[in-house]
């Protein structure tokens, strides 16, 4: 993933660390901190076309927007994050690869799980 063409590794691997950094802050209780370094990301990962991040990052938005109540941001993340994973699948072509991606449990978590919708107790991710 650090093989990007155009840009050094440092800036290309900085929305991943950012996406595993907001990931701990959940884990300690700082979603307002995690929701900062996400948006960072996203603008990043637009930026340099890091799609394999950019859909776990929308995905974690939709997350922690679900647990805010904030239903509608909820939903728009987790919109963003399906368009991703189908134009992951789409320049796939007819390998194959595609249709794999789309069986791992995460990717079928964002596609198929309506529980954006709903906001979820206890402030803790899964």
């Amino acid at each position: 993933f650090l093989d990007h063409p155009h840009f050094p590794q440092a800036i290309a691997a900085l929305p991943y660390y950012q996406y595993y950094r907001a990931r701990a802050l959940c884990m300690l209780g700082e979603p307002i901190q995690a929701q900062n370094l996400l948006v960072q990301a996203v603008q990043i990962a637009l930026n340099l076309e890091l799609n394999w991040i950019l859909w776990h990052i929308y995905a974690l938005q939709a997350e922690l927007f679900s647990q805010a109540s904030d239903t509608t941001r909820a939903r728009e993340s987790q919109t963003n994050a399906k368009d991703i994973i189908n134009k992951i699948v789409s320049s796939a072509g007819d390998s194959g690869l595609g249709n794999q991606f789309l069986t791992q449990p995460d990717v079928q978590e964002i596609l198929s799980n309506p529980r954006w919708s709903e906001p979820k107790s206890g402030g803790q991710m899964r």
